[in-house]
């Protein structure tokens, strides 16, 4: 199943909850298409290609029947899959709970935190939070994350309220459907990425991409090294990524892979040295788009602040920037 990337909408005060309402865990079998009525009726303005894709699949899973019925000892009202919160019969709150990997711990993400406009200001969404945080706290996990549009305060203030402090910040870029016509500078030479630039390219892709922050992206690592055991990887796995290079004077100066998916738009994954060569951000990105020839949206998912002119130069447009929070629980 897919996974949104930004689904906060929330606005909370000190309110307390409605006596008439109840939160309960998420029941697999019956509510996920009720969930992703309630997800888009609080994203309409906001949802972008991934999310689009996200609510299709919670639908098409809804109508899965056969599955449902099978699965059924499984989902039935556990709370691994989150919570809802039902007011008068109806679900008009959601959280997902996302098991996520943070440098080699078991952690847990907060996701689709979504309220009713109808109900919002009742504290539900800082209810269905703080007992997503005691979920993790009953299963002794080091941390809890999650993400929140920088541009939406009120669900900002709310959790940092609950203890969440501000990681970092990211961007996600989109390819504007005109490519810009740049002069590639004589001193770099673009091309096909070669196995000698393997190991500086995945030092720079796990740092600028690090688990906890990428699990939604598709990073395949055996499917972007190099070599025989690679190429029998991809073959196996069907998952061929392209990558290109900038250098100058044999000195690596960037690298970007192309991934192809089934979704409506394909990832880029951008690896550059801490400091960034401008030039080489936007010949790589221009250069990589023109060897694609493809009419598919492009996708790019970067830290914010770093390199954003060069992107923006190479034909990108800023869609969105999260913040990633988190709330550390036990070292």
């Amino acid at each position: 199943m897919g996974i949104p990337l930004h689904m906060v909408a929330l606005a909370e005060s000190v309110i307390p909850v409605s006596a008439r309402g109840h939160l309960r865990p998420v029941n697999s079998l019956r509510d996920l298409r009720v969930i992703a009525d309630l997800i888009e009726l609080c994203f309409q303005d906001t949802l972008d290609l991934d999310g689009q894709d996200y609510l299709r699949e919670l639908r098409s899973s809804a109508d899965n029947t056969r599955f449902l019925s099978w699965a059924s000892p499984l989902f039935d009202n556990t709370e691994d899959s989150g919570y809802v919160w039902e007011e008068g019969g109806r679900i008009v709150g959601n959280l997902s709970l996302i098991p996520i990997q943070s440098k080699g711990r078991n952690c847990l993400l907060i996701a689709n935190v979504a309220i009713h406009p109808d109900f919002r200001g009742k504290g539900i969404g800082r209810t269905l939070t703080t007992t997503a945080i005691e979920y993790a706290r009953r299963r002794k996990l080091p941390v809890v994350w999650l993400q929140v549009r920088k541009d939406n305060p009120i669900a900002v203030n709310l959790y940092r309220s609950l203890g969440f402090r501000d990681h970092s910040l990211r961007t996600t870029w989109q390819s504007n459907p005109t490519l810009p016509s740049l002069p590639v500078p004589g001193s770099l030479r673009f091309g096909p990425r070669r196995s000698a630039h393997w190991p500086e390219q995945r030092s720079w892709l796990e740092r600028l991409y690090p688990a906890e922050l990428a699990w939604h992206l598709t990073v395949d690592w055996q499917a972007l090294r190099p070599g025989l055991r690679g190429s029998v990887y991809r073959i196996f796995s069907l998952n061929y990524p392209r990558h290109w290079i900038v250098e100058r004077d044999d000195q690596l100066l960037g690298a970007v892979t192309w991934i192809q998916t089934p979704t409506r738009s394909d990832p880029l994954l951008l690896s550059l040295p801490p400091l960034a060569n401008v030039e080489a951000v936007q010949t790589l990105l221009q250069q990589a788009r023109q060897q694609l020839s493809t009419k598919r949206l492009l996708t790019l998912n970067f830290p914010a602040g770093v390199a954003d002119e060069s992107i923006r130069s190479a034909g990108f447009s800023a869609e969105y920037t999260l913040i990633w929070m988190e709330l550390p629980l036990h070292s």
